[in-house]
């Protein structure tokens, strides 16, 4: 018998079947061999992908989220703190209704001198060490020279008597 492309036809019974099917496959596998080799054979890929998921896996560098700076507000008054209570409590309340709340999203330092001039330049200068986001200076211009001298780059913010206020945009 021969089809329509001209190839013969062989009649075929099962047992016959199976044994062309078994020589094809044994001609494919000629170079595998074994079983055991067959095995090593058909897992390889599967090596491959899981080395390669985890080469992929491991060149993106991992992104955690990073902690949210907290800023910090250095406070430096000439006086003690019972004398400064109520401006320094003023103040918290301003940064409260501005929507900062002490120790949750706003951290101070409070540094004060006690009256003695002596201690203007080594308290500012602390504030400086501490990497305070800005220095809110009270009570004159010696302490507010201190701060000046103590730091270039952090903002300064004077207020108290003798301070002219500012409208507008400071500058």
């Amino acid at each position: 018998m021969i089809d329509s492309s001209g190839f013969p036809i062989e009649a075929f019974g099962n047992d016959r079947l199976l044994e062309v099917w078994e020589s094809l496959l044994r001609r494919k596998l000629r170079g595998i061999g074994r079983p055991k080799e067959i095995k090593k054979a058909m897992k390889l890929p599967i090596i491959r992908l899981a080395l390669s998921a985890m080469l992929l896996a491991l060149s993106f560098p991992a992104e955690a989220q990073q902690p949210k700076k907290v800023p910090r507000i250095g406070y430096l008054s000439p006086f003690d703190p019972a004398t400064e209570s109520t401006r320094a409590e003023a103040i918290r309340l301003a940064l409260r209704e501005l929507g900062y709340i002490e120790g949750q999203n706003i951290a101070s330092e409070y540094r004060y001198a006690a009256g003695k001039l002596d201690r203007y330049p080594e308290l500012a200068a602390e504030l400086v060490r501490l990497k305070v986001d800005i220095i809110l200076v009270t009570g004159g211009d010696r302490v507010t020279q201190a701060a000046k001298n103590a730091t270039k780059t952090i903002p300064i913010v004077m207020t108290g008597p003798g301070v002219r206020s500012c409208r507008g945009r400071p500058g």
